[in-house]
């Protein structure tokens, strides 16, 4: 008499999760997973002093932290569903092409996610420009947070600008 579970196992079973078992952890191997010298990166994060006056929607918008001065500008009127330009300049950490620039937008107070956006070095403005399209939020929200992360190093410079999206 054979139990319930002893028919799932047999020799195939177990030869199907040996194989399964050995091709995971090859691929681990070849990841570094099981390397001693595997770190995870260690960066500073560096809060930037933004002009809360300032409406990036309107032109372009400063912040400032020691040596550091930022600058983001939304070049069209930015609205729901409708593609527009934002350009990003830094200056003061030397040359910008060694830098790795994030913007990201976000709603204040909601958790629904953030849009990463795609900036592209400019050699010939010296900017980070890229295009952006935000999407139409389903309780009717227009308040958004559009945030710069600067990274130098091991040092993420921030800077956080806030904006209403016309209708």
């Amino acid at each position: 008499m054979k139990f319930p579970w002893q028919r799932f196992i047999n020799q195939r079973s177990v030869l199907i999760i040996l194989m399964m078992l050995l091709i995971a952890y090859f691929l681990q191997l070849r990841e570094g997973y099981f390397s001693v010298d595997r770190q995870s990166t260690v960066y500073l994060q560096q809060q930037l002093v933004v002009d809360r006056d300032c409406d990036v929607t309107q032109g372009k918008c400063n912040s400032s932290r020691d040596e550091l001065r930022l600058s983001l500008a939304l070049l069209e009127q930015p609205g729901a569903l409708q593609s527009f330009p934002a350009e990003v300049n830094v200056e003061g950490l030397g040359s910008p092409e060694h830098l790795d620039i994030g913007l990201v937008f976000s709603m204040k107070g909601m958790d629904m996610g953030d849009l990463r956006q795609k900036l592209v070095f400019d050699r010939q403005t010296k900017t980070w420009r890229g295009q952006v399209i935000l999407p139409i939020c389903s309780t009717g929200r227009r308040d958004w947070l559009a945030r710069v992360d600067v990274i130098n190093g091991d040092t993420i410079y921030t800077a956080a600008y806030e904006f209403t999206l016309t209708r």
